[in-house]
């Protein structure tokens, strides 16, 4: 499942702002432009709970991000503007790939009661149906449901078993006479007080098979989405000479670099060839020739490097390593079709290596079917993608760049195309202008 459109209503820096997401989408501007804000809009959507998930719980604070309250995450701190949070996503791999297509419409307001936001309206659709609910002045809420597409009987029974298979609460509680299942295929009921979660909202229309199904299908989406998604902050771990291998309860990449060691020291046991495959990337990128984590005493881990003939602790090799390899390492533990999110990949790497940086996401984009979405402040790596377009390596249509500015009292994202002939159409005129204009003064003072 991967990510195609976001858009954002009054959320953070933000009055209205929209972004679509092909193969990779660059997000660049000035400090404090907005663009950690964009990944914290997908931030939210993800780190919702199974319990509580989006579109009808707003988690603003979780393990990948935390936002603050309901004030802190509103347009302006006022709590009286409605806060929009939509998300487009499709299975097959990009954009012009779709084979199931889900859009998920929320607008939120501010309850004084619980001092955090709850739906005002909540659309979810697809090419089987639609989900729609609507607050209304009572405080209660009102809701439709369409099934689109024809069912046979077979269909049906196929429907049924499916789900009654699924987790507690999204089964049609039937087993007598009186709660036979029901197949209706268009829906209405007023008055529903709560919708927290699934629960309260198959609780709507307990029995109706086609209903209760449709949101399971949902619901796997959304499971989907957190399992193909990753984060990667801007602060990474800073590397050690030893550290303590223990059992792990998340087999997966943290948004600082966590669980890298123990996860690398259990692929050299059980999976060696994902630890050869971290190497080929490391090569890939020139930074090193060869990589193993050493168990020092039975529990203390040490990761070795090799930097041509000799081998050194990763704490003693160039800095910008340990910071790089928790996206070589993200990219292998997710597999294929998945969604890697970064803010500046490129810190404390050398500009060769910044630029070597577009080629290798290139690569994983093909053979991985990744995706990508990059807040990033370096011009080599930009001006990297800008030679892949102009050498019909990257299509125009795979590759999306975003300059975020601050105007007035808030922040207005542009969208810059990359021309096949390697120019920036619609860049603002202080689009990379720094080294531009040091140029022309260093060659003027000669």
């Amino acid at each position: 499942m991967h990510l195609r459109a976001l858009r954002l209503q009054n959320f953070r820096c933000f009055r209205e702002a929209s972004f679509e997401f092909p193969r990779i989408t660059l997000l660049t501007g000035r400090n404090s432009s907005g663009k950690t804000t964009v990944i914290n809009g997908l931030l939210t959507v993800v780190q919702g709970t199974h319990v509580e998930p989006y579109p009808f719980t707003l988690t603003q604070n979780g393990d990948l991000c935390t936002l603050g309250g309901y004030r802190d995450l509103v347009y302006g701190k006022n709590v009286r503007s409605p806060l929009g949070l939509d998300i487009k996503v499709g299975s097959g791999a990009y954009q012009t790939e779709a084979e199931q297509q889900w859009t998920v419409e929320a607008t939120y307001d501010y309850f004084r009661e619980t001092r955090s936001g709850a739906p005002r309206r909540i659309k979810i659709q697809s090419l089987n149906g639609s989900f729609e609910a609507e607050i209304d002045e009572t405080r209660k809420y009102s809701v439709a449901f369409e099934r689109v597409g024809g069912e046979t009987e077979e269909t049906r029974r196929r429907e049924i078993l499916a789900a009654m298979s699924k987790v507690s609460g999204f089964s049609p509680r039937f087993g007598n006479d009186k709660e036979r299942p029901e197949f209706s295929r268009v829906l209405r009921k007023r008055g529903i007080a709560r919708l927290r979660n699934m629960n309260d909202v198959t609780a709507a229309f307990p029995n109706e098979v086609l209903y209760t199904t449709y949101l399971s299908e949902f619901f796997n989406v959304f499971l989907d989405m957190q399992r193909t998604f990753r984060y990667l902050g801007p602060a990474r771990l800073y590397p050690r000479r030893f550290y303590f291998e223990r059992t792990m309860t998340e087999t997966r990449v943290g948004p600082q670099g966590e669980n890298l060691p123990q996860l690398l020291a259990r692929w050299r046991r059980n999976e060696p060839e994902k630890l050869r495959k971290v190497v080929e990337y490391l090569q890939e990128l020139s930074l090193a020739v060869g990589l193993f984590p050493l168990h020092v005493k039975s529990n203390v881990l040490q990761i070795m490097i090799n930097v041509g003939r000799r081998s050194f602790s990763l704490e003693d090799v160039g800095f910008g390593l340990s910071q790089v390899l928790p996206m070589l390492v993200s990219d292998i533990e997710l597999g294929e079709a998945a969604t890697l999110a970064m803010s500046q990949p490129e810190l404390h790497l050398h500009p060769a290596a910044q630029a070597a940086i577009a080629e290798y996401m290139w690569k994983r984009t093909k053979e991985l079917k990744r995706q990508y979405v990059v807040e990033t402040h370096s011009e080599y790596l930009l001006n990297r993608f800008r030679l892949l377009v102009s050498k019909g390596v990257i299509p125009e249509e795979d590759i999306a760049l975003y300059y975020l500015s601050l105007e007035e009292d808030r922040v207005e994202p542009k969208r810059i195309h990359i021309r096949k002939n390697g120019t920036l159409e619609g860049a603002p005129k202080d689009f990379f202008d720094t080294y531009r204009l040091d140029s022309f003064n260093l060659a003027m003072s000669v």
